[in-house]
């Protein structure tokens, strides 16, 4: 609880210097001196915690304001020159153009060459031979990024070290092999899979399962992309925390059941899939944060204690903010985070809801096998909606009706999609007639898949717009957070709540589904 708490002041620490960056480092530091005097010499223990929670906020407010606002090549924005530098990841390849972040050595302006440091975004028409590693000359003007009324762009890039793009960029390579002696392979290898994957499959299933196994969308088409959104299964198509959380619950439970009363093996074996997995897809900042997620709930249903979920989503927060405080405000470690702690708080106590309904209404040896097949994609895709679909609406302002049956008819083929797509481009490398059989039974579930998607995507009601006030969704979000703080420490009160709860149940679902219609009215 304690860590909890410690995790939430430092959040709020460094929220408050993001919205006062006036306020220099100093001024944080000397806040952070006088609480710990203030505690120091409070003799009373429960009189100190005040001062101590300031210092936690005062030294979250000092780690965000020494994260850098600009960059050394920022300073030549407005200029047009050429910079030279070491691709530092994978390009991003469009229909007709290229996106590569450029890790600056030197800039070429006004007929000199200067040293420079700095990240800056390059995009270029054509250039499908640039790859990571690439040391590369790049001409063109140096602009800083724009910002939007609803979206900032600047603000979006600046969290992730860039300060200067540079549009309608003319390249050159000049140099091979400057990348990291592992992530180079483990790119050959994905170009490996990627062509295997095209000979295997027609399309639009080839790029539906690219996109599945690498985290490579362009395969997809515009109008397959757009279908997935509108019923809610984007999650499918990307390596994002939600869906990297949701295959390692269905993993975890999959293993579980095989192993039977071993869960440490069932464990294990978790965890060794979703290493291999985040290894294979190439351990970006973002997958290895999913990773890290998927771990500690593997971990925690390993361990069966309450607390351990909570704090350790505290303790992970607290170790990624401090790194790069900007973490916190990543789409992809937000829908990590609260994925994993619906998944922790709800599906146990939903899935024996779901149990007992069913043994309710069915005879037993009907209601078991229900049970056992619409367990994993119903109450764990509901589990992880419950948290995650108020950041689906705050960010991208829409919510779709035809979410739950859409993921119900889904989410059962994504474990199935990642072992046959492993195991169908390993035989086909080394047998392709073997291969070819895997690839068929792939193309079985990749074809439901997108027949589901775009069945429901049809209907006129499966997506609506909603406008909600932002401060309606952090009111939803800090007492989620106080429930999972209360739920962890289940004081007295707590447990006489949760009997009235039991007890009024029909009627306290109700008044909240009549609460919602009228906030989204």
């Amino acid at each position: 609880m304690r860590l909890i708490i410690i995790a939430v002041a430092w959040a709020l620490g460094i929220s408050l210097a993001r919205a006062l960056p006036t306020i220099e480092t100093l001024t944080w530091i000397a806040t952070l001196a006088f609480a710990a005097l203030c505690a120091l010499a409070l003799r009373k223990k429960a009189m100190r915690n005040l001062p101590l929670i300031l210092l936690v906020v005062a030294a979250g407010a000092a780690r965000q304001s020494l994260v850098p606002r600009s960059s050394e090549i920022a300073a030549f924005n407005g200029f047009t020159g050429t910079i030279t530098g070491i691709v530092p990841a994978e390009p991003v390849l469009r229909e007709d153009r290229v996106q590569i972040r450029l890790d600056v050595e030197s800039v070429f302006v006004n007929n000199e060459t200067l040293s420079s440091s700095g990240l800056v975004l390059v995009e270029a028409y054509g250039s499908e031979d640039i790859a990571y590693g690439d040391r590369v000359r790049a001409t063109g003007a140096l602009d800083p990024p724009g910002a939007g009324d609803a979206f900032s762009y600047a603000d979006y890039l600046g969290r992730q070290g860039v300060f200067t793009i540079m549009r309608n960029a003319g390249l050159e390579v000049i140099g091979e092999g400057a990348g990291a002696p592992l992530v180079v392979p483990l790119l050959e290898l994905k170009q490996i899979v990627r062509g295997v994957i095209e000979s295997g499959l027609p399309e639009p299933q080839a790029g539906l399962l690219t996109g599945i196994l690498l985290g490579d969308e362009r395969g997809i088409s515009s109008e397959l992309e757009a279908a997935f959104d509108r019923v809610g299964a984007s999650h499918v198509i990307a390596i994002s925390g939600f869906n990297m959380v949701i295959v390692s619950a269905i993993v975890l439970r999959m293993f579980s059941s095989a192993a039977g009363e071993r869960n440490s093996v069932a464990s294990i074996c978790a965890i060794l899939v979703v290493a291999m997995y985040s290894l294979f897809v190439g351990a970006s900042p973002g997958i290895l944060r999913a990773a890290l997620m998927s771990g500690l709930l593997i971990i925690g249903n390993q361990l069966r204690r309450r607390t351990f979920l909570p704090t350790s989503l505290a303790c992970a927060a607290l170790a990624l903010s401090f790194l790069d405080p900007n973490v916190l405000l990543d789409i992809g470690f937000q829908l990590s985070f609260f994925a994993v702690l619906g998944l922790g708080l709800f599906v146990d106590p939903l899935s024996a809801r779901f149990e007992a309904l069913l043994e309710s209404a069915l005879p037993s040896q009907i209601a078991k096998p229900i049970h056992s097949f619409l367990n994993e994609p119903l109450i764990v895709s509901f589990a992880a909606q419950i948290t995650i679909l108020p950041l689906t609406i705050l960010y991208f302002g829409r919510l779709s009706l035809v979410s739950l049956p859409v993921n119900l008819l889904i989410v059962p083929m994504q474990s199935a999609l990642l072992i046959l797509g492993f195991v169908a481009v390993a035989a086909y490398i080394f047998a392709p007639v073997i291969g070819t059989l895997f690839f068929w039974a792939e193309l079985v579930c990749l074809s439901w898949t997108i027949a589901v998607v775009r069945a429901f995507a049809q209907f006129e009601f499966a997506e609506v717009l909603v406008d909600l006030d932002g401060r309606l969704i952090q009111l939803y979000y800090l007492l989620l957070i106080g429930f999972a703080m209360i739920h962890a420490a289940r004081p007295p009160i707590w447990r006489r709540l949760e009997a009235f709860v039991r007890r009024h149940t029909v009627a306290l679902v109700a008044s909240g589904f009549g609460l919602l219609s009228l906030i989204l009215m």
